[in-house]
């Protein structure tokens, strides 16, 4: 269930860069989810702006 929200998927990133010393590589994965997460969560909010305007 904790898949579903961006904060984990930032920790796991923070968690991998900082403490194991991983590349982009490693992390892409994890950074593709953030993406995804962005896309989305942007696009509802625009959504959401233009339906109130």
């Amino acid at each position: 269930m904790s898949g579903f929200t961006p904060v984990t998927h930032f920790v796991n990133v923070v968690r991998l860069v900082v403490l194991k010393g991983s590349g982009f590589a490693d992390v892409k994965n994890e950074f593709g989810y953030l993406v995804m997460f962005a896309v989305a969560l942007n696009g509802f909010a625009i959504w959401n702006y233009r339906k109130t305007s």
